[in-house]
């Protein structure tokens, strides 16, 4: 269900700064920076906010202190690695990314491994729910009554745990709304119809990956009340679980253990997509459609453990293929 697991832990950034500053207590970007202080990596690829703040752009960190500009997540499309060619052969890297840009890269790389590209030591990624269109972002910023023309800078989370959608104009005034409200009932309706169909939230072919690790209520719905972040840190190869004992070791991060099968209370909404992702994309094919192919991935079995979900599931996404179909022929 998780994926390969060599160690699970609930983790956090040991800087205070960066704790807050992260998404989720910032323990990727602890150890992106841990990785260039000790020299294992000579860059750290990464998204961050573009020259303008509704855009996002590919950047190569070299120092420790850069890092910070890699914290907070980007809830809007990006192209994480439109520029790696420009890094030159036989460059040690560091990359972050979705679980998907993960998978394609490490494809790419395999394919192209004459090509004169850099060497990726590790591969660093995290939980995605999956990546929400421009008219997410516009509509959230709608609701602020703001206007693009004005910001100064967007942040979609950070600054707090989970922290909030917050913006500021050129003018100096701040305007933010609760990730609950701005992720919740906002962004994540504007997802792209193949993150709808994603059946690797997780990222399963990074070497460490990271989970907000949500606290529940007694229906299993995470809570999003503000407090000192923290991830569920997965070590999913040796070379990442080497990584993450060096990083702990130089307290770059702090950490207890964790049992991985506490995930499927923390991130329930990512157990539910691999239980129902067969339905799902059974649906959206017989609706006119072609789907990604999962390998490796024993989707039909899950079908058994939430059999009237899934059924729901089979029938929306037949639905919502065939309407596509008719809107685009």
């Amino acid at each position: 269900m998780w994926g390969n697991v060599i160690e699970a832990r609930e983790a956090w950034a040991s800087d205070r700064d960066v704790r807050r500053t992260g998404s989720s207590g910032g323990a990727i970007t602890a150890i992106a920076g841990h990785l260039i202080a000790s020299g294992k990596v000579e860059a750290v690829l990464g998204i961050a906010e573009g020259s303008e703040p509704l855009t996002n752009e590919m950047r190569v960190i070299r120092s420790v202190d850069a890092c910070a500009t890699l914290s907070g997540s980007r809830y809007s499309p990006a192209t994480p690695f439109q520029h790696l060619g420009d890094l030159g052969t036989g460059a040690r890297i560091a990359v972050v990314g979705k679980p998907c840009d993960i998978a394609g890269l490490r494809r790419f790389l395999t394919s192209h491994s004459e090509d004169g590209y850099p060497t990726v030591v590790v591969y660093l990624s995290f939980f995605c729910a999956g990546t929400p269109s421009w008219k997410g972002t516009r509509e959230v910023l709608s609701r602020l009554d703001v206007d693009g023309r004005e910001l100064e800078s967007l942040r979609y989370r950070g600054n707090g745990w989970p922290g909030k959608f917050s913006v500021q104009l050129r003018g100096g005034e701040e305007r933010s709304m609760p990730y609950e409200k701005s992720w919740g009932q906002i962004l994540n309706k504007h997802l792209h119809t193949r993150c709808k169909l994603c059946q690797d939230g997780m990222g399963s072919q990074a070497d460490i990956v990271a989970a907000d690790s949500w606290e529940t209520d007694e229906r299993g719905y995470p809570l999003f009340t503000e407090s000192e972040g923290r991830s569920l840190l997965v070590s999913r190869t040796p070379v990442g679980e080497q990584i993450v004992q060096e990083a702990l070791a130089l307290d770059a991060i702090s950490a207890r253990p964790a049992d991985i099968q506490s995930l499927g209370n923390v991130q329930p909404s990512q157990r539910t997509r691999r239980e129902v992702g067969a339905a799902r994309g059974l649906g959206y094919r017989l609706g006119g459609h072609s789907v990604p192919s999962w390998r490796g991935v024993p989707r039909w079995r899950w079908l058994a453990r939430r059999p009237i979900l899934s059924i729901r599931q089979f029938v929306g996404a037949f639905r919502r293929a065939r309407r596509e179909r008719r809107v685009s022929i």
